[in-house]
């Protein structure tokens, strides 16, 4: 006679771990890019370009992960219907809005539909990995926020290594041309998005060995002070600050103490690492706010440049992904966005599409905060991507870049499981 017990487990050990494949797949996406687009000469092939000009590892890694939903039996129409009437309608409108953008406005067609297709593929994605999780009886969140650690300690190690190989670090432009990313400030968000996986185990799981990821939050808290982001480094507290509030009866104060050991000890030790040029570092933070030195980085100039060309095409937009070439020849600036959301979706598609992007982002934050009664490790880290998205969103082109929105995903979908409690294994 067989064990329906025994029977039960050999089902589960052979249904096939589509969500691990994707964790595995997402978390490395900055590695694989940095991999790719490794150059000690500074100066970049065309290939090289155009893969992180069109963040191209991002958009391989999420159609792969697309596939394979429709192997673990994903449903577009079902996941559709099944959002409220309200988020279908304002969906619809902002879908709408951004095809008429990209139809009046027919300027550098391949480029606007290209970044209008990513913006689609977050969402699909976001959709995709909730499915994974949700349906994949092997699901633990303790594993998912591990490979998401360990895909963050990766990252700084390969950093690392480039920094104390590059052949000739004197006259190497490390501002523009590190691997992965276009300029060391997208670095230095990269790293605030990953450190929060090792800050939502630390804080919230039930292990008693932590340290781990005490390690690993140090070790990407030194980076990302390294790299001399401030919108990134004081993001992540926000995200952090943000996230407790939601969990404090399930943080105890012997973690938050070593949270904050882990904080400053990581910040403190990036003062010791020597810095390429006066842009990086922690000591860039110092500098920025001494007298007579612009704090905003030009930002106010941007803006007010960006709030200009909004009011020359208020209600349609000019159309996503030609912020660049349009801002470039008008007012000469190098920037593939306005630094900040709120300006970036209406000038893409106008007051009425902007406000249906900004409806779509409202909502995934209420439905995160009405969230609050799942497990802490969950809870802690949707509330705190968002709220680092949010925050960083403000001051960069967080809600942009792909890899960027991507990272954020990771933290966010597993609250949205419909699958039952389960202790993890």
């Amino acid at each position: 006679m067989i064990n329906p017990a025994l029977h039960e487990n050999s089902a589960t050990k052979a249904e096939p771990q589509y969500w691990l494949f994707a964790i595995g797949l997402l978390a490395f996406v900055p590695v694989i890019q940095g991999l790719i687009t490794w150059s000690y000469s500074g100066q970049l092939s065309g290939q090289q370009v155009l893969i992180r000009m069109f963040s191209l590892v991002t958009i391989c890694a999420e159609i792969i992960l697309l596939l394979l939903a429709e192997r673990a039996g994903f449903s577009y129409s079902k996941t559709l219907k099944s959002l409220p009437k309200t988020v279908q309608i304002v969906l619809g409108s902002w879908l709408l809005f951004a095809a008429l953008a990209y139809v009046i406005k027919p300027d550098y067609p391949v480029i606007s539909g290209f970044a209008l297709l990513r913006y689609i593929l977050q969402g699909v994605s976001l959709a995709v990995l909730v499915h994974l999780v949700s349906s994949a009886k092997t699901y633990a969140d303790q594993k998912w926020f591990t490979v998401l650690s360990l895909g963050g300690a990766v990252y700084c190690a390969l950093l690392g290594t480039f920094a104390i190989t590059v052949p000739d670090p004197k006259t190497f432009p490390w501002e523009f041309s590190m691997p992965s990313a276009t300029s060391i400030r997208h670095i230095g968000n990269y790293l605030a998005i990953l450190a929060l996986a090792p800050v939502t185990l630390l804080l919230t799981s039930k292990k008693p060995r932590i340290w781990p990821y005490a390690l690993c939050f140090g070790f990407l808290t030194m980076s990302i002070a390294w790299t001399g982001s401030r919108a990134a480094w004081l993001g992540l507290l926000v995200a952090v600050i943000a996230g407790c509030i939601f969990v404090r009866s399930n943080v105890s104060a012997d973690r938050f103490k070593l949270l904050g050991l882990g904080l400053f000890l990581g910040t403190a030790a990036s003062a010791a690492l020597p810095n390429p040029t006066a842009s990086f570092g922690i000591l860039r933070f110092w500098s920025s706010i001494q007298p007579g030195v612009e704090m905003s980085s030009g930002r106010i100039e941007l803006w007010t440049s960006s709030f200009t060309e909004i009011m020359k095409q208020p209600w349609i937009g000019h159309g996503a992904g030609r912020f660049a070439n349009n801002m470039g020849e008008i007012y000469n600036y190098d920037l593939d966005n306005p630094h900040n959301f709120l300006f970036q979706y209406i000038y893409d598609w106008g007051l009425l599409g902007g406000a249906a992007g900004l409806m779509l982002l409202a909502f995934l934050g209420r439905a995160i905060f009405r969230r609050r009664n799942k497990d802490a490790v969950v809870v802690f880290s949707a509330v705190s991507g968002f709220s680092l998205l949010i925050f960083v969103g403000l001051l960069e082109g967080m809600l942009y870049h792909p890899m960027k929105m991507m990272l954020v995903t990771l933290l966010i979908a597993p609250i949205f499981q419909t699958r039952p409690k389960q202790a993890d294994a």
